[in-house]
Parts: structure tokens; C-alpha cells; sequence
């Protein structure tokens, strides 16, 4: 799912990425692995911000943020928050 999702994402088919790595979030392996599971939220916000369902994207990169603290991703997550305030 995760991979399709990727796929899906690089071929700027949005909506159907977010669709597959929303179910994928749903399977045991995201919710065991905190990798697979920034790695696939990360993607979701990028989607949602190209969709420019900005509600969306600040729920995913708040989420981010809470979850992931020690994540060097932090300052991209903040930035890309404000994108997303911007569109609501």
C-alpha cells in the first residue's frame, strides 16, 4: 500500500495516493513502525497541500509534529504547517 501510495504520489495522481496510504496506515505494520508511519503522514501533508485541502494538511502536520518529536524533519513540518494555514 505504502509503496503504491509512492507511486501514485510521484505520478501527481493526489487523491489516490492519499487513499493508499490512508489504508496503509491502517495495517499493522505502520502502526508497529514509527518510520513507516512518519514516512507515510510526511506524504499525506505533501498530498493534501497539492490537492490544496488545507484543513487536512494542518491536521497530517500537526499530527506529524506531535508524534514525531525527535524527527529532523521538525523546521520541513512547521513550514509546511503555515503553507497549509494559508489555503484554509
Amino acid at each position: 500500500m505504502r509503496e503504491m501510495g509512492g507511486r501514485l504520489q510521484a505520478a501527481s495522481l493526489y487523491r489516490t495516493s492519499i487513499d493508499y496510504y490512508t489504508r496503509a496506515l491502517q495495517l499493522n505494520d505502520a502502526k508497529r513502525d514509527a518510520a513507516a508511519r512518519e514516512e507515510i503522514l510526511h506524504a499525506m501533508g505533501l498530498n493534501y497541500l497539492e490537492v490544496k485541502e488545507g484543513k487536512k494538511a494542518v491536521d497530517t502536520f500537526n499530527r506529524c509534529l506531535r508524534e514525531f518529536t525527535a524527527s529532523p524533519r521538525r523546521a520541513e513540518w512547521t513550514q509546511k504547517l503555515a503553507q497549509a494555514r494559508a489555503l484554509k
